[in-house]
C-alpha cells in the first residue's frame, strides 16, 4: 500500500454505552476521527474544552492564593498580624 493510499483509522474510543466501543471507519483527511465521530469530539462544550476551563480555573485560584500570601507576609513583616 502506497503512502497516499493509507487511511488513518478513527480513534474514537466510544462513550461508554455503546456494545462497540471504538470505530474502525476511515479517519477525516487532517483528522483523527471520522465523519460521524468528529462533530462529537469538536462540539462546544466537549470533555476537552471542559478540561482546559477547569484548567484556567486552577491557575486562577492558584495565582489568588499566590497574591493572599504575600500579603499576609507583607503585613506580618509590618506587625499588622
Amino acid at each position: 500500500m502506497k503512502a497516499s493510499e493509507y487511511s488513518p483509522i478513527c480513534t474514537w474510543i466510544g462513550d461508554g454505552h455503546s456494545h462497540h466501543p471504538s470505530c474502525s471507519e476511515p479517519a477525516m483527511e487532517g483528522k483523527s476521527y471520522c465523519c460521524n465521530h468528529v462533530w462529537r469530539v469538536y462540539q462546544e462544550g466537549s470533555a476537552v474544552k471542559a478540561r482546559k476551563r477547569s484548567e484556567k480555573k486552577t491557575l486562577n485560584l492558584q495565582d489568588l492564593i499566590d497574591d493572599f500570601m504575600v500579603a499576609a507576609d507583607e503585613l506580618a513583616l509590618e506587625g499588622e498580624i
